[in-house]
């Protein structure tokens, strides 16, 4: 009888210790899953959306200048400092050593894309946005107003000279070149606003007739008046400095780097969102879908631990239900044992006290 109140206390502790196990090791899958996987799947989404916010917002201010948009990206990068503040804290319990190395990699991408933006914001509606039309009002026009103010002082000056041949020659190469010169630098800015071919042809065949106007005078720079020959060298110091400008600014304006700002954009702040959303997201597949990132990742460890709560209560309740049954028959079997060991003594005993009051 002892040995069956042993085993039956056995069978309790069993079902106990078990539960007690079962559940611990339920808990903590449960946890990690509301206080890690969830938030970093539902971190990584928030982030991903906020990249594209704050790249569609510049986007928005690069094409506008509305100084809205200057401050809807600085709201949206609040909320993805944020968000990667708290994402960084879970990123310490990652339990996947490549999601940590993902991770580590996607905060300096994102101080680089951040940068970028920056950049972009910052030289846009200057004239370093321009590169090419910046050296053009710099550099260029300067040189270009000396050459057209020095033509201009020469034909003043041919007013007052003597009509000869050779002067009316000079002074149909001063107007010539001070006519094509002006309709040349406004090809120039033409081309350099629309980027339309023909003007930079119409520029070619203006500046060439300037080109060759000027080698008249170059020639006859004998008959030049000592007034003349000094605005001369004015020109000439002016037209030696512009002459190799329109190249250097045919050169910037056909490249990508003629809108600066735009070329910061699609250089380098771009690549690295699509680089961040490969790490949070997942390369893009052939389907246009977004798998293996750290999002991905967390989203299929979580299903795997939902399949484990489940998998884990379901065996526990079969367990019980075992342990409730050899608790039964252990029972049973304690009680059958019980009363063949009481119920005959206590006969044997009432008959032998019958026999003593009967005498």
């Amino acid at each position: 009888m002892a040995a069956g109140f042993v085993a039956l206390c056995l069978v309790l502790a069993a079902a106990v210790g078990y539960t007690v196990f079962t559940v611990g090791g339920v808990s903590a899958i449960v946890e990690r899953m509301v206080m890690l996987r969830t938030p970093v799947a539902l971190g990584s989404t928030e982030m991903v959306g906020n990249l594209y916010s704050t790249l569609a917002t510049l986007r928005g201010y690069l094409l506008t200048g509305n100084p809205q948009g200057k401050a809807d990206r600085a709201a949206m990068w609040r909320e993805l400092d944020a968000t990667a503040a708290e994402f960084d804290k879970m990123a310490e319990r990652f339990t996947n050593p490549e999601n940590k190395r993902k991770w580590a990699e996607a905060k300096a991408l994102l101080a680089e894309f951040r940068g970028a933006q920056e950049r972009a914001e910052s030289i846009a509606f200057t004239p370093d946005a321009y590169p090419a039309t910046k050296l053009l009002t710099t550099e260029a026009a300067p040189r270009a107003d000396a050459m057209f103010g020095a033509l201009s002082r020469m034909i003043d000056e041919e007013e007052r000279l003597e009509a000869t041949p050779e002067r009316k020659r000079m002074f149909k190469a001063m107007a010539d070149a001070r006519g094509n010169l002006a309709a040349a630098t406004a090809q120039l800015r033409m081309f350099l606003l629309t980027g339309d071919a023909a003007n930079k042809e119409q520029f070619a065949r203006l500046w060439g007739n300037f080109e060759a106007a000027f080698k008249i005078l170059e020639a006859g720079r004998g008959t030049l008046s000592s007034a003349q020959k000094a605005s001369f060298e004015s020109l000439l110091k002016a037209h030696g400095e512009f002459a190799p400008m329109p190249a250097r600014m045919f050169t910037i304006r056909e490249s990508a780097q003629w809108n600066a700002p735009v070329h910061i954009l699609v250089s380098e702040a771009a690549p690295r969102a699509l680089k961040l959303l490969d790490l949070l997201d997942g390369p893009k597949q052939s389907d246009g879908t977004r798998m293996g990132g750290i999002k991905t990742n967390q989203k299929a460890m979580l299903t795997q631990e939902a399949g484990e709560v489940r998998a884990g209560i379901s065996f526990l309740t079969m367990v019980q239900w075992i342990l409730l049954v050899a608790g039964l028959a252990a029972a049973a079997v304690i009680a059958f044992l019980t009363s063949r060991s009481i119920v005959p003594p206590i006969r044997e005993m009432t008959g032998a006290m019958n026999k003593l009051a009967g005498g």
